[in-house]
């Protein structure tokens, strides 16, 4: 029984090796074909406390001045303490950024849904917009995002408008940042 569950273990920890090391080969691959190859990451997270107006707006302002310095778009949805983020850009910009986010201390519970190569951007002129249900600091904020029909509208076949879409749709209140 143990021998079973022995192999067991080995061949699952070997599948996931397996599929780890033909993820950075198809990296790979698709950099020498397709220079340069851009990546998608997409994660899902718990605010340590639920964030109010002003701090999501100090949240944005760090927010945009890194991704711009990296040149990464995206989208991020905040709802009642969860976060969804959708980042865009080169592997190495898209890690930097991503690194940053898990040594964050207003997030927990990080969890990476996916990390995949992207030939083209999903969001190639958002760059990092505000919503709040506070509309007198809406009109403070350039680029305020006022509903996510934008998001919901797009008919694009891709992960990240999908998984966009479900959590816009099973959350009631959402603040977004583009």
């Amino acid at each position: 029984m143990i021998l079973r569950l022995n192999s067991f273990i080995t061949n699952l920890l070997q599948q996931k090796i397996l599929y780890y090391l033909l993820n950075k080969l198809k990296m790979f691959i698709l950099q020498v074909i397709f220079l340069p190859v851009m990546k998608y990451l997409i994660y899902l997270s718990t605010a340590v406390y639920l964030m109010t107006d002003t701090k999501l707006l100090e949240l944005l302002n760090i927010a945009r001045e890194k991704n711009k310095k990296h040149n990464v778009t995206g989208v991020l949805l905040y709802s009642e303490g969860t976060f969804l983020q959708v980042l865009e850009g080169m592997p190495e910009d898209v890690d930097l950024i991503f690194k940053g986010i898990e040594y964050d201390r207003r997030h927990k519970n990080i969890i990476k849904l996916i990390d995949e190569p992207l030939t083209k951007r999903n969001f190639p002129n958002w760059s990092m917009g505000f919503s709040t249900v506070d509309p007198a600091l809406d009109n403070d904020v350039l680029g305020y995002i006022t509903s996510t029909d934008d998001i919901m509208g797009n008919k694009a076949d891709h992960s990240a408008i999908s998984i966009l879409k479900s959590f816009i749709t099973t959350n009631n209140t959402i603040k977004g940042f583009i």
